[in-house]
């Protein structure tokens, strides 16, 4: 009876594509140890692209499937599960949510064959990046918190500074970080990051940088891809704030682009949606084109960046697709055919505000250098409103009503404080809303915090919130996943927990 093990005896021995420099180091000197318990049942860990990711490979003598759980040795509940059901004679089982700097006992059992005994291996994960935060999480107890995982792109530096190095981060759902990805140097941090788990990869874009273009991060891979090589004016563009990867798989990148009108230039935007398998540009809209009919005003002194579109929404609807543009200094939002570029309208404080009792509203009311927008049907958007005149930020429901040129606000929640860059809204379910409030110390100095507060609709309590406790840092957006989602072996998925606790018969022998 004997074990094969293949572990490091000294430091992790495949080097993280995140190594950074200096003070950011994410590898740490580990030691993994295993015992042999068969001889038939082989197993080599293998490092994953961070260290808090690893795969335990499993060799067998005859062909069966296999299931693994991990135990931190000092805490009982911190599980995770992983299963390969399919009868083969080798296989991966995955490890993607471990807690940096933890121990785990891993044992290895054939669920078919009961009678194998357990094989049981010891790793350690490394240390994260020293500078990444843990979160404060609080959660309301009668309301709890939906999901488990909350991601968003990170900076150290206030006002992004010259250091303008970004991460997408993952915390749990009580505050602690269980993966991580630093993003090229000089991206910044207002881009937009999502979980795909068809492809089982993040996709992000933006950052104001010519190293923004839509990225493809799979979880698993040491390399990132850029789906759409064949994009025209690749690396001598400025992509900024957005971009992402819609349903169909292409891509949905916002870039600067200039404006003119006569001897005058100005900093415009510019919408691409790119088939990332033939390089076909499937849409390109200019606001050159809206300036030119008269929807965008005429540069002024002050800004270059004369509109800054700063977040954009793609909607298929039974009359087409729709393309909801936001821009944050003409304080309007763009709805545009997104077959044929046309503008479909143009919503601002010309419209009639109402109330949702039906009392109009004075156009003040309108959004302000909102951030955040979300179609959650063909006419009802959900909008992160920085109100920067009002100096008061809120989430708010908008239905748009156009044939009667009528914005009814049917619901809003604010807590009083200010905000006015950054943000971000998504609902959740039926009844709840994540905000994300962004603090910009430099620019809004105060007692504020960066938050991302759980709204529950009916009671219009919080029903969590994760705090990042330093002012000086930035959280420019963030989403909520499941934990059978995102990382699915982790304590936090039931459907997981569930599975390992139905086999901890053969786990416990």
């Amino acid at each position: 009876m004997w074990l094969w093990w293949l572990a490091c005896s000294g430091t992790d021995t495949d080097s993280p594509t995140d190594t950074p420099t200096t003070d950011t180091t994410d590898t740490t000197d580990t030691t993994d140890t295993g015992s042999s318990t068969t001889e038939d049942v082989r197993i080599a860990i293998v490092d994953g692209p961070i260290n808090t990711m690893r795969t335990l490979h499993v060799t067998l003598d005859s062909a069966a499937g296999v299931a693994g759980r991990c135990v931190a040795t000092d805490d009982p509940a911190e599980i995770l599960f992983a299963e390969s059901a399919n009868p083969a004679l080798e296989h991966d089982l995955r490890f993607g949510g471990l807690l940096p700097d933890t121990t785990y006992e891993c044992r290895v059992v054939l669920p078919d064959q009961p009678q194998t005994p357990t094989t049981t291996v010891s790793m350690t994960s490394g240390v994260r990046p020293e500078l990444l935060p843990e979160a404060q999480v609080t959660v309301d107890p009668e309301l709890g918190m939906t999901g488990a995982f909350t991601m968003g792109p990170w900076l150290e530096e206030g006002c992004q500074g010259t250091n303008r190095q970004t991460w997408l981060v993952l915390w749990d759902a009580v505050g602690r970080i269980r993966w991580w990805k630093r993003l090229p140097e000089k991206v910044g941090v207002d881009v937009e990051a999502l979980y795909h788990a068809n492809i089982d990869a993040v996709v992000w874009g933006g950052g104001e940088s010519a190293k923004g273009p839509v990225t493809i991060e799979p979880l698993w891979s040491e390399t990132p891809s850029y789906a759409g090589d064949l994009h025209p004016d690749l690396g001598g563009v400025l992509f900024h704030h957005d971009g992402a990867m819609l349903d169909d798989g292409s891509l949905l990148m916002l870039e600067a682009d200039a404006v003119t009108e006569g001897a005058d230039t100005w900093e415009g935007f510019r919408i691409r949606r790119q088939d990332p398998t033939t390089g076909e540009i499937l849409l390109d809209v200019r606001s050159q084109r809206f300036f030119d009919q008269g929807y965008l005003t005429r540069w002024r002194s002050g800004s270059i960046d004369q509109y800054h579109a700063n977040a954009l929404f793609w909607r298929e609807t039974a009359n087409g697709p729709l393309l909801f543009v936001s821009l944050c200094f003409e304080q309007a939002i763009l709805v545009i055919n997104g077959d044929t570029g046309d503008l479909v309208m143009r919503l601002d404080d010309t419209w009639d505000m109402l109330d949702a009792d039906g009392t109009r509203m004075l156009p003040i009311q309108f959004p302000q250098c909102q951030h955040g927008i979300e179609a959650v049907d063909d006419n009802t958007l959900l909008v992160y409103d920085n109100g920067r005149n009002r100096h008061e930020t809120r989430a708010e429901l908008l239905r748009i009503d156009r044939n009667e040129h009528t914005i009814t606000r049917t619901w809003n929640w604010t807590d009083g404080r200010f905000e006015g860059s950054g943000g971000d809204i998504d609902p959740l379910n039926a009844t709840r809303r994540l905000v994300t409030f962004t603090h910009m110390e430099c620019l809004v100095a105060g007692d504020g915090l960066n938050d991302v507060v759980e709204i529950d609709v009916p009671t219009g309590r919080v029903a969590s919130k994760l705090t990042l406790p330093d002012r000086n840092n930035i959280l420019y957006r963030s989403q909520r996943y499941d934990g059978c989602t995102f990382l699915p072996g982790t304590r936090y998925c039931d459907a997981a927990m569930a599975r390992s606790a139905e086999l901890g018969a053969l786990f416990d022998r």
